[in-house]
């Protein structure tokens, strides 16, 4: 295995299990900002379960409605916010009561959910119509509507929360979106064999993003074809060299 190879996965488990980095980039889990409390979608069961963490016990299992997504704490707060895809809206609970507080109806296929760290806007993607929502969590309000590209699912806050970065599920397209006008400023395109890029995080003090996906090459036959999956670096600040590269999982 490359030393390159270990490095990166070593790097990648340790900014993502931080609990200083929870709810930046879009999960099926998410961790309070004191580290106390973990909250996890259950797609299959339709519910949201949240643990505390000092105790490992179940805390509350809450029915949420059918296909939840990903999930986010707002800001330092135990609110935390749910993205119900098949029912097209997010439900916001009150972790350490296990109750509902409000649910905010979107237009269609809401995906990942991240929240800025003073809690005062959430995130939210938005499938097949390729949006961004922000929206206020106080009010339930939509604020704003960014236009990005089909499927998109995965999100993430730049760490001075001045751009968001959008992955499209089907082609692994990364955009930049600036937060002070809303625009995709700029985009990292992969190969044509990359797809299903669910979640992507950027790096806690460089300028790089992570995307998961797989690489599927099934246009050939008798073994010829491949479905491998990847993390594919991509350097987030302009220049003339290349700024996207792969590297290979499927080593480990």
């Amino acid at each position: 295995m490359k030393s390159s190879h270990i490095l990166l996965f070593v790097g990648i488990l340790i900014f993502s299990w931080s609990p200083t980095f929870a709810g930046i980039s879009n999960s099926l889990m998410d961790i309070s900002a004191d580290g106390s409390l973990l909250i996890c979608s259950n797609r299959d069961s339709g519910t949201a379960t949240v643990v505390d963490l000092k105790t490992n016990d179940v805390l509350h299992e809450i029915p949420v409605g059918k296909h939840p997504e990903g999930v986010s704490f707002v800001g330092s707060s135990k609110l935390a916010a749910v993205a119900i895809y098949d029912e097209d809206k997010i439900v916001f609970i009150d972790t350490t009561k296990g109750d509902i507080v409000r649910t905010v109806e979107v237009f269609d296929e809401p995906y990942g959910v991240v929240s800025t760290t003073d809690g005062k806007r959430l995130y939210v993607t938005l499938d097949f119509p390729g949006q961004v929502l922000e929206l206020d969590p106080a009010t339930g309000k939509t604020l704003r509507t960014f236009e990005v590209g089909p499927f998109t699912r995965g999100v993430t806050l730049r760490r001075d929360e001045s751009k968001l970065y959008v992955v499209q599920y089907y082609n692994a397209l990364v955009s930049q979106i600036s937060l002070d006008n809303g625009k995709v400023t700029d985009q990292w395109s992969g190969s044509r064999t990359d797809n299903l890029a669910r979640q992507l995080v950027t790096h806690p003090t460089r300028e790089k993003v992570y995307v998961s996906h797989i690489r599927s090459k099934i246009t050939s036959i008798h073994g010829q074809g491949s479905i491998f999956p990847y993390v594919s670096v991509v350097d987030s600040v302009p220049g003339e060299e290349r700024r996207r590269k792969r590297i290979p999982m499927d080593a480990f």
